[in-house]
């Protein structure tokens, strides 16, 4: 069995990090934050155990820094939407389809994170970054957006909180449920085809819990989920690919 080649050091840092969670990614997705080494993750990253701590004070900071990535990468795609001039009812559908097909394509994280809020896993300065830079911002775009929705007459009477609520049990939830369900129903819960049904029932769901009328819900759904754009309306790239 051939040993991974060394490319990391101290004198190459973003590489080094880099190469260091992406590792650190597949072993969390694998083995969760107690079964997980870092002696294995030091080696898929082609770095020594000691550049691993030099980066990282320890395993549970790492296990909160591959989150960090994610979620960081969540905040810009979802703010993207929420600054945008569409809609209510539109932009709140065009949400749930962004988180969806994010979810899809990295299809790892979703266990990690119902491993780190729902186990406290995550050191308590860790968790507040995440809420102060990307959960909280999010949110509070979230009560705005339903405000919004509520005052043009299209969006029923909701709290932004319950609209983050539905959208992570129908996301988040389906992905890292995805091993259960696979037994459950006997097919493969993260096929394309699986995926792509799943992501009409959700922009569905939200048309009918949240439009005010919801056949006009239901058209603007349609339109969502058939937008040109929509990976949703196609596949879903390799499971738990960066």
């Amino acid at each position: 069995m051939s040993t991974p080649h060394h490319r990391g050091t101290r004198r190459q840092p973003e590489q080094s990090r880099n190469a260091i969670l992406q590792a650190a990614l597949e072993e969390f997705g694998a083995n969760g934050l107690d079964g997980a080494r870092v002696d294995a993750i030091a080696r898929n990253a082609g770095v020594n155990k000691a550049l691993v701590y030099y980066y990282f004070q320890d395993k549970q900071a790492l296990y909160a820094a591959v989150l960090e990535d994610f979620m960081a990468m969540r905040s810009a795609v979802l703010s993207e939407v929420l600054e945008s001039n569409l809609p209510p009812g539109e932009k709140l559908l065009t949400l749930a389809r962004r988180q969806f097909e994010l979810l899809a394509r990295h299809s790892v994280y979703p266990k990690l994170m119902m491993e780190a809020f729902s186990a406290k896993r995550l050191p308590v300065r860790a968790l507040r970054h995440l809420v102060e830079h990307h959960i909280g911002p999010v949110s509070s775009s979230l009560e705005q957006l339903a405000e919004e929705g509520v005052r043009c007459g299209e969006l029923v009477p909701m709290r932004g909180i319950h609209v983050g609520q539905l959208l992570a049990a129908n996301t988040v939830f389906y992905f890292a449920s995805a091993p259960i369900a696979r037994v459950v129903i006997g097919r493969d819960p993260l096929a394309p085809e699986a995926i792509r049904r799943q992501c009409s029932a959700v922009l569905e769901l939200f048309a009918s819990a949240f439009f005010v009328d919801r056949e006009h819900g239901y058209r603007i759904a349609r339109k969502v989920f058939e937008a040109p754009d929509s990976p949703c309306a196609c596949t879903a790239q390799k499971r738990g690919n960066k």
